[in-house]
């Protein structure tokens, strides 16, 4: 490999690796993601560039609080967009987020994926821990 010539840097999401539901867009916009971002790891790694990905859970940045719902009470999925208002951990602070991004610039050699804050690195442990036979969060909701 060659000396290092530069560093690609994507701010993800743990829903690049866990899908919750009535989100499934948002995931797999962060799957793609990753699979792109993946992809380039290896691709570019015989030019010294190498490629991260940062994975926070929630951000404090406002954007789920300005996303429109589209569910009115009389809505069947009413129920579960209740249980997954649950799985919304303490979000991170963008400066929390943007921290990240200048220690895997000054790193020269951060790991390919790097959870965001302890609620991301504790829901991804429990991902990779998860039998891979069901969806993650199904065990979780009273569905």
């Amino acid at each position: 490999m060659n000396e290092a010539a530069g560093k690609l840097i994507f701010i993800s999401s743990i829903q690049g690796r866990i899908a919750i539901p009535l989100i499934g867009p948002y995931s797999a916009s962060k799957w793609a993601l990753e699979a792109i971002a993946e992809t380039l790891a290896i691709e570019a790694a015989h030019f010294g560039i190498s490629v991260q990905l940062l994975e926070p859970a929630a951000v404090s940045s406002g954007g789920a609080d300005r996303a429109k719902v589209f569910l009115d009470d009389s809505n069947p999925y009413h129920p579960l967009l209740d249980q997954v208002k649950g799985f919304r951990s303490a979000p991170v602070t963008v400066e929390e987020v943007a921290s990240a991004v200048a220690q895997t610039v000054e790193d020269s050699h951060s790991p390919l994926r790097i959870p965001v804050g302890a609620p991301a690195a504790s829901l991804l442990a429990a991902r990779k821990a998860a039998p891979e036979d069901v969806p993650f969060l199904a065990a979780s909701l009273d569905w």
